[in-house]
């Protein structure tokens, strides 16, 4: 499995790595009563061809990452977050699913103006719900 790192860790122990941890227990729990929905969306996806290379924005701990991979056994896919923790912990995930090398992790901020080569994809993952993205402020 490839990692990318565009900005450097946040500091081990300190206050990011316990909100990382939070975050991944509230997104894994989340993960479990939405399973059923992702995979619903994930069989519903109107594509002509199953997709090789997907990329999965806001990847979080791999609820999606997962059904994806599930869904098109054949496929790899990049996923893609800002935390550091929540990528340690798909990557965990993905070693004891036995998918390790069919996922790349990616750490990246996707407000930057200078976005990580994630190749071309065929299909970038859908975003069942989405906690972490700005919410646009009027002028």
């Amino acid at each position: 499995m490839t990692q990318t790192h565009q900005h450097p860790p946040h500091g081990e122990g300190g206050h990011h790595q316990a909100h990382d941890d939070d975050q991944a227990e509230i997104l894994d729990l989340d993960a479990e009563v939405l399973a059923e929905h992702i995979a619903f969306i994930t069989a519903w996806l109107p594509l002509r061809a199953a997709p090789r290379r997907i990329v999965d924005l806001g990847c979080g701990t791999g609820a999606g990452t997962f059904a994806l991979l599930e869904r098109f056994p054949e496929a790899h896919v990049t996923a893609v977050d800002t935390s550091a923790g929540h990528l340690q912990h798909l990557r965990e995930k993905a070693c004891a699913r036995g998918v390790v090398e069919r996922v790349r992790t990616v750490q990246a901020d996707l407000d930057a103006a200078d976005w990580p080569d994630l190749g071309t994809p065929d299909l970038v993952g859908p975003r069942p719900r989405c906690t972490t993205w700005p919410i646009p402020t009027a002028p």
